[in-house]
């Protein structure tokens, strides 16, 4: 079945040095959407992006949410029904998007939190089947990709690969195997450390590269040897996107040592934009160019591909953000626009190959009585979908 991608707009407010500057911004939680009052500044100010209205789009999203609600919040509304999703085999993708210091990291760590619960809760409360849950972190920068797990990013090349069965696969990645929610936890706080930032004199260190945490997720029934067995598995990806702004706020100084790799980010960001102008648009469907960035290659599935995905878009109330919040809605609405077609992934083990869950294979797969381990290995797969 079609689906929509869901879109939700999250609004955050900087720290005023002038506590009586108000607010143009206008927003209905209720009827999902955003508005702006007329400016009082003079127009000159903002005719150099070529729209000096800054008319916002008339597109109601499927969240707005205003300054002072909780991460818990935005993730049970806007995100959880995309986690719950990927534990009965269908892919999914939650991403965040906007301007440097909009929030999205904040964002992101507390979907990731609750993700990472939510499934290890799922785990413990459904004994009936086996469960295996690997997980990894990598940066997408300057076109490389970079496993987190590696301090200096050593550990060899990584490439992106279409597997008939999993989907997008970045072969070279370190997909570790955990078994309960702190071992993925900690796995992502690492190589959250370990992330590439930027060194600028007006905006401290910040990001400036994306952040993909990939939870895979495999599940089957306990089932005795020599019986047919239908796996479901699924990819989860948390997604944690560059700043989308044209420029980096910075001196120029810091920007000749910076360009050709923020260039290289930039590319990135377009390319993802230039993918979701195309599938919003009925003239350009036909000529979506994944292939343009490394960012749009790993994030096909997530537009106009199988995956179920929800986007979080961020924007800031104070009215200096104005150009960049006028661009975060227009990329928004046109996401709003992109048509998927969700699948569960399954796995069908032949009758005569069987399922073995001897104590030689018990590396792999989570009993959730015991949270013992157990891996199948069956002689010979094959792959099936069906719609949801």
């Amino acid at each position: 079945m079609e689906c929509s991608v869901s879109v939700s707009i999250r609004i955050n407010r900087l720290e005023q040095k002038d506590t009586n500057k108000t607010s143009t911004l206008r927003f209905d939680a209720v009827a999902g959407t955003v508005a702006q009052l007329s400016l009082k500044k003079s127009p000159s100010r903002y005719s150099q992006v070529g729209s000096p209205n800054y008319s916002f789009p008339k597109t109601p999203f499927d969240g707005v949410f205003k300054p002072g609600v909780g991460n818990e919040d935005l993730y049970h509304l806007a995100t959880q029904a995309i986690v719950l999703g990927s534990l009965q085999g269908t892919h999914g993708a939650i991403i965040c998007y906007g301007q440097t210091r909009s929030g999205k990291t904040h964002t992101m760590g507390g979907i990731v939190t609750m993700a990472i619960h939510d499934i290890f809760s799922h785990i413990k409360a459904h004994g009936n089947r086996q469960w295996e849950v690997k997980v990894c972190i990598i940066e997408v920068y300057d076109e490389h990709i970079r496993d987190l797990q590696h301090r200096n990013g050593f550990g060899g090349d990584i490439q992106i690969i279409e597997d008939e069965k999993e989907g997008i696969v970045m072969q070279g990645a370190n997909d570790v195997i955990v078994r309960s929610e702190i071992e993925a936890l900690e796995v992502f706080r690492m190589g959250n450390s370990n992330r590439t930032r930027a060194v600028s004199t007006n905006v401290e260190h910040h990001p400036r590269s994306t952040i993909i945490h990939k939870v895979h997720i495999q599940s089957q029934p306990k089932s005795p040897n020599g019986k047919e067995c239908i796996a479901q598995l699924a990819n989860l990806y948390l997604v944690d996107l560059a700043g989308s702004e044209a420029a980096l706020k910075c001196s120029p100084e810091d920007r000749s040592q910076n360009v050709s790799r923020d260039g290289e980010s930039h590319k990135a960001m377009q390319s993802l934009n230039g993918v979701v102008t195309a599938l919003s648009s009925d003239e350009l469907r036909g000529m979506v160019r994944y292939e343009d960035s490394v960012l749009t290659r790993i994030l096909a599935p997530a537009f106009g591909g199988n995956c179920k995905c929800a986007a979080i878009c961020h924007i800031l109330e104070d009215d200096e953000s104005h150009r960049e919040t006028w661009n975060t809605l227009q990329f928004a609405s046109r996401v709003r626009k992109v048509v998927n077609t969700p699948t569960i992934n399954q796995l069908h083990s032949e009758p005569s190959g069987g399922v073995d869950l001897t104590s030689s294979s018990k590396a792999d797969f989570i009993s959730s009585n015991h949270l013992d381990n157990a891996s199948p290995t069956a002689s010979k797969h094959k792959h099936g979908t069906r719609q949801q």
